[in-house]
């Protein structure tokens, strides 16, 4: 009887899954929301980026959104994607344009970035995200727990807390915006989800230490030509 309920709630889950990942609807742009081609736009330190890329992820993530990084600019100039991935097995800082690129040439990928204001310390968040490279701090698969814990609440207890050496997707970019000095201190990085930072309530989700403040969503675009031209 015991092994029976066992299977039955396994069973549960996984179709739960797989029905939220088979209809997760494509993130479009909403009236506060705006619109902007890719090589149009300056990106800035402590940009969040969003990507609806993952079906899988997002049936369990709990939204329209499978990943998170921040762009860092460093000594050189150049925009960087702070993230941290399963594919690279740890985090990285990689150049970011020719990241968006490939994602938004795919017809299936949507990406799109939040920005606060006022801007972070340069410094502080360059530095976090080169010692967390240095470190090579390792990507976890933490994100079903919190996930699990929104789908079905009470009726299946998930133990959030964490105490490995490595992260997720939302959690080192929820660390780096503590680190210099935007997030608030007391907000659990492991119960951050990517689609967190796409929400239109995301100033409750991600609440900002004063006087930092959330900006609209903006989706990015791309124009085939221009990719042309760079390359």
């Amino acid at each position: 009887m015991e092994n029976a309920i066992v299977l039955l709630t396994c069973a549960f889950v996984v179709g739960s899954v797989i029905i939220r990942a088979l209809y997760v609807p494509r993130p479009i742009p909403h009236k506060q929301d705006r619109i902007q081609f890719l090589h149009s736009t300056s990106f800035m330190n402590g940009d969040t980026v969003l990507f609806h890329s993952n079906p899988w992820i997002q049936g369990v993530a709990d939204g329209l959104w499978s990943h998170v990084g921040i762009v860092v600019i460093g000594k050189s100039g150049v925009p960087r994607l702070f993230e941290i991935t399963g594919g690279n097995h740890y985090a990285t800082a990689s150049p970011l344009l020719p990241i968006l690129e490939k994602e938004l040439l795919q017809g299936d990928r949507v990406v799109a970035f939040r920005r606060f204001h006022p801007r972070p310390d340069k410094l502080l968040l360059s530095h976090h995200a080169r010692d967390c490279v240095k470190r090579k701090v390792p990507y976890e698969h933490i994100y079903w727990r919190i996930g699990f814990q929104r789908m079905f609440s009470k009726l299946f207890p998930v133990d959030t807390a964490h105490g490995g050496v490595g992260g997720m997707c939302s959690s080192i970019v929820c660390d780096a915006l503590k680190a210099c000095g935007v997030l608030k201190s007391s907000i659990n990085s492991y119960e951050v989800l990517p689609s967190d930072f796409g929400m239109p309530d995301v100033d409750s989700r991600v609440p900002l230490r004063t006087p930092f403040k959330w900006g609209p969503l903006t989706f990015l675009r791309i124009q085939r030509s221009s990719v042309k031209k760079i390359k």
